[in-house]
């Protein structure tokens, strides 16, 4: 299935899409399944748990990078799995 949605809407037009777009498509629900399920193998638990405080309430995927926008099922470590409260941290806090 993931196979036929690249091939109909390739990496250039997923990158291309609108932010909060791309967020709802299939693709990315494809994507955090993915990550989840990685995640699982990972940390040996059903729930996977943010990746700074532990917590499993209100998980949230995280970009790293950008350079792979599109292309998340084939760079899964450019993702990472933060609860509501670290991911809302993480894009507030100052440089």
């Amino acid at each position: 299935m993931i196979k036929r949605f690249r091939l109909r809407f390739g990496k250039a037009h997923r990158a291309a899409m609108d932010y909060k777009d791309f967020l709802k498509s299939t693709y990315w629900h494809k994507v955090r399944h993915a990550k989840f399920n990685q995640l699982r193998r990972q940390q040996k638990t059903q729930s996977p748990f943010c990746q700074l405080c532990h917590s499993r309430h209100r998980l949230e995927m995280h970009h790293n990078t950008y350079a792979h926008r599109g292309d998340e099922l084939n760079h899964l470590e450019d993702l990472t799995l933060l609860c509501h409260d670290c991911h809302d941290w993480h894009h507030n806090r100052k440089p």
